[in-house]
């Protein structure tokens, strides 16, 4: 499986990963927002991340299948990535190094859930002038209004199940 066979666009994963579980079509995936508290999630092997080794993300989405493993199209991990391979080299290998209001936390929606009820205005991405900090992907903008932000409020209970890290990888061992 190829990255180029799913449709990207630098800075909204959210919308990638909503593209990605259309065409895969699984109705055992699930879709992982990388949240916390402070929206100051350290995640390393991004593309992104530079010289530093690793990026702070408001939040980060990904795709999780069963049958083949994780789906980043904006990591540098192999593609799709066993879930243990990817926890450990995005997130648990930083963690020894990094304070508390950067450690991930995920919620875990099923990818059919997601398909049907997020939808996103794309006014996340605009500034004070109306102007994009990135473009905006070249397909049309997913669903009527904006959910988008229930999904990264970490105080937000209804969408999906929160784990920590350790609970997340704890389901692969």
């Amino acid at each position: 499986m190829c990255k180029k066979n799913y449709p990207y666009q630098a800075f909204y994963c959210e919308e990638n990963i909503w593209q990605l579980a259309k065409q895969r079509n699984e109705s055992d995936g699930e879709v992982w927002f990388i949240i916390n508290p402070q929206n100051t999630v350290a995640t390393a092997m991004q593309q992104a991340a530079e010289d530093q080794g690793f990026v702070v993300w408001d939040y980060h989405v990904i795709y999780y299948s069963p049958s083949h493993g994780i789906y980043d199209l904006d990591t540098l991990c192999s593609f799709p990535c066993l879930p243990t391979h990817y926890l450990q080299e995005s997130f648990a290998n930083l963690a020894p190094y990094l304070e508390k209001e950067y450690a991930p936390y995920f919620r875990v929606i099923t990818a059919v859930d997601y398909l049907k009820d997020f939808s996103s205005d794309r006014k996340h991405m605009l500034d004070e002038a109306g102007k994009y900090h990135a473009s905006p992907p070249p397909w049309s903008t997913i669903g009527e209004g904006n959910t988008l932000s229930l999904y990264y409020d970490f105080n937000h209970k209804q969408l999906g199940e929160i784990f920590s890290l350790d609970e997340i990888m704890e389901r692969f061992s």
